[in-house]
């Protein structure tokens, strides 16, 4: 069995260029997402959706 890698975006070898993409797409607001191509969700899903088995609320 392999072991559990975690990595955050700290541990990425990035270029100042996709450095500067990131800090450009962070800055832009929400409502210039463009969602058109994911379907919306519906009531259906939604019935049908279960909790991750795995989850483990935080406590406080």
């Amino acid at each position: 069995m392999g072991k559990i890698v975690r990595r955050t975006l700290g541990d990425a070898r990035l270029t100042p260029r996709q450095l500067e993409e990131l800090k450009r797409l962070a800055a832009l607001p929400d409502s210039s997402i463009d969602y058109s191509d994911i379907p919306p969700l519906t009531e259906k899903f939604r019935k049908n959706a279960i909790r991750n088995p795995w989850y483990k609320k935080k406590s406080a």
